[in-house]
């Protein structure tokens, strides 16, 4: 049985997902919530990350969730960026859907890409929830990772990735991963739905000191 199975998700995950501002499965928003919780629990120093921001729903969860930490969300707030050679073909069909223009949202409703200022809709829904972008507790970076990703910095306690292409599932792997304080986590989104993802964890662990934590509903990796 999952230890995640008698979970309960907490109102402000349903409040999020009724509001289609989450991509996530009630699995892995249970996921999520528990890694925060256990890292509040273990008194684990750091900030929270999260790599792929989409509508934001997963971050205000987060959040939520996070006490007193700090929380930085990082994304281009538009088309995500082309997958590369290292990806599979499954990467590649689902950006050329995207590319068309055609890919569909939550419920068939508009894909976030296609949102013309994808920043400030997510900026209003974290305000609308409590929480909003003051440039101190929480705080939202507009960019490609590689610019805007910092190698060094403040220790981490929790990053969520979900940038779901080979290239940037390692870099994030490799800026943030020096960074996550022991006990703590990173949260690999898309490790069952696309091989480049499955394929840049799985190297970066050959040497890296984490151990996977589970791997269903996604992979998460705990700092030893």
């Amino acid at each position: 049985m999952s230890l995640l199975t008698n979970l309960f998700l907490p109102s402000i995950a349903r409040k999020v997902r009724k509001k289609r501002l989450t991509y996530l499965s009630r699995e892995k928003l249970k996921s999520l919530v528990h890694c925060i919780r256990q890292v509040n629990k273990e008194k684990v120093d750091g900030d929270v990350l999260e790599m792929g921001i989409a509508l934001g729903g997963s971050g205000i969860v987060l959040a939520s969730l996070m006490g007193e930490r700090h929380f930085y969300g990082y994304d281009v707030f538009g088309q995500i960026p082309k997958p590369g050679a290292d990806d599979g073909e499954d990467a590649h069909m689902r950006f050329s859907r995207i590319e068309s223009g055609k890919s569909k949202g939550l419920k068939g409703d508009l894909y976030y890409g296609y949102h013309n200022d994808l920043l400030n809709e997510v900026r209003q829904n974290f305000e609308s929830f409590g929480y909003p972008e003051d440039g101190s507790r929480i705080n939202l970076i507009e960019g490609l990772f590689q610019d805007t990703l910092p190698s060094d910095g403040a220790a981490v306690a929790l990053a969520h990735i979900d940038c779901d292409w080979f290239d940037p599932v390692k870099l994030c792997l490799e800026r943030i991963g020096p960074r996550i304080s022991p006990g703590g986590f990173i949260i690999l989104d898309d490790f069952n739905d696309y091989e480049g993802c499955r394929k840049a964890t799985d190297a970066y662990l050959e040497n890296a000191p984490f151990d996977i934590f589970i791997h269903e509903p996604h992979a998460v990796l705990r700092r030893r």
